[in-house]
């Protein structure tokens, strides 16, 4: 039991990392310019 649920607290961790991450590292790519518009993947 004690796996598991260390397991879940490093999926958890893991995932606040990446979610509060993104926002910064896409801003990040579009002042570089580096980002592709998703029009166009959407149509």
């Amino acid at each position: 039991m004690t796996e598991l649920l260390h397991v879940i607290v490093s999926c958890a961790t893991a995932f606040i990392v990446v979610f509060a991450a993104t926002p910064q590292l896409v801003r990040f790519l579009e002042s570089r310019g580096m980002t592709v518009p998703d029009g166009h993947k959407r149509q």
